[in-house]
């Protein structure tokens, strides 16, 4: 009886690394492509009031940050 090795793996030869860099970019992009498949866009009117948000929060921030370094540049001069 013939001693059969049934678990043997094929050994491969390693491919070229530049095959293995492009299928492992091909395979990066192909998942990204899926991903943004089951992204749930905004409609136009929720982008223009989140934009709207921005630019306020943006606005006052800015004021916030103006207001402080004025008082705190004005109480430096008087020390």
């Amino acid at each position: 009886m013939a001693k059969g090795n049934k678990n043997a793996k094929a050994v491969k030869k390693p491919e070229f690394f530049l095959i293995r860099w492009f299928k492992s970019v091909s395979n990066f992009f192909r998942g990204v492509s899926v991903e943004l498949k089951k992204v749930t866009w905004p409609t136009k009117d929720e982008l223009i009031q989140y934009t709207i948000v921005v630019v306020v929060i943006c606005a006052v921030l800015t004021l916030f940050i103006w207001g402080l370094d004025t008082v705190l540049g004005l109480l430096k001069g008087l020390f």
